[in-house]
């Protein structure tokens, strides 16, 4: 067990390209390195998998040193390493225990933190809910199966920024209808970047004051509502009205299910949780691991509710039991959206 249990990864430092260089000579034969993306376990969910009963031998000795090198970002994609701040911000998230407030100034603090904090859930519920809609996945395979080559050309998905800054300028002829095409999936469906084929990263609100302006062409990615500063203390509810207008009038088809049509008790925080085991289960168990899951999927729930326990403040056992449910809830769910 002392094997399974060390944490010492060898493939560490360097460049992007550096490390992926250093993974493909150490794990030259591992089926893995087939595909173009491989999708990494955090550390502390590969000793939740090792100390469940179980699944004490589910990794061999050589896929724990495997998954171990790869646990030091979020995997590989196209010869590059990648990674996604998900998992840092919602355990920053639900980590957050609000203060004694006593003071008006206290209360407001905290007000524009919780705001805050409550955008990360949105974020990445809304990313659990994209991965597995089908309404999206159609339109990205057919986005993929049109640019891959061209993705494998320049060997990367290019960031939101950069793609949409780049549309302002002049942009090589080889690749001017590809990032115009990118940035219409980018702004129709509302994200900041596709790190990889499987993945999303949703755009995060910007509040923009005097002397500021919003990103490049991002604009039809969201509706723009604009007051002048003198009306800053006046009508505070202006902006819940506004935005209940615009569910009644001008939600976009695409994104009902998302704003008008979820499941009953299904909000942010729930997909959020789907997002997570869609990134674990999903893309890096399933991927490499299949042959295993079956007759271990609920002890494997288990692991990954002490995985996500370990971030609570009071995690005792029935937090515990309750994360268990969490987890198979959101699993079973993410497995009727992809199956639709």
């Amino acid at each position: 067990m002392g094997v399974l249990r060390a944490t010492t990864a060898r493939i560490t430092g360097g460049t992007s390209k550096e490390r992926w260089r250093r993974f493909r000579e150490v794990y030259r034969d591992h089926l893995a390195l087939k595909a173009d993306t491989i999708y990494a376990l955090p550390n502390a969910l590969i000793d939740a998998i090792c100390s469940e009963p179980g699944l004490e031998s589910f990794f061999s000795p050589d896929d724990v040193r495997f998954e171990r090198d790869l646990a030091c970002g979020s995997g590989f994609f196209l010869g590059s390493s990648f990674s996604i701040a998900s998992g840092i911000e919602l355990t920053l998230k639900r980590t957050m225990i609000g203060p004694d407030l006593s003071t008006r100034l206290d209360k407001d603090r905290h007000a524009i933190e919780k705001m805050k904090q409550d955008a990360i859930m949105d974020r990445w519920g809304y990313a659990g809910w994209l991965v597995t809609d089908t309404g999206f996945r159609l339109e990205r395979d057919a986005f993929r199966k049109r640019w891959e080559p061209t993705v494998k050309e320049l060997g990367f998905l290019p960031s939101g920024a950069l793609t949409r800054a780049q549309e302002g300028r002049r942009v090589r002829e080889p690749y001017r209808e590809f990032y115009s095409a990118y940035v219409r999936l980018l702004d129709r469906w509302g994200l900041q970047e596709m790190p990889t084929w499987d993945t999303v990263v949703p755009l995060h609100p910007y509040h923009c004051g005097p002397g500021s302006d919003l990103p490049p062409n991002i604009t039809s990615a969201g509706f723009v509502f604009w007051e002048p500063c003198y009306r800053l203390n006046e009508d505070k509810n202006r902006l819940q009205l506004i935005a209940g207008m615009f569910l009644e009038q001008a939600v976009p088809n695409h994104l009902r299910g998302w704003l008008c049509e979820r499941p009953r008790r299904w909000g942010p925080d729930r997909f959020a949780r789907l997002w997570e085991i869609y990134l674990y289960f999903e893309l890096a168990l399933k991927t490499r691991y299949a042959d295993r899951i079956e007759g271990n999927v609920h002890r494997l729930d288990r692991a990954m509710a002490r995985f996500f326990c370990q971030n609570l403040v009071v995690a005792n056992q029935d937090a515990q039991t309750t994360m268990t449910d969490s987890v198979t809830d959101a699993r079973q769910m993410m497995n009727r959206r992809l199956s639709t």
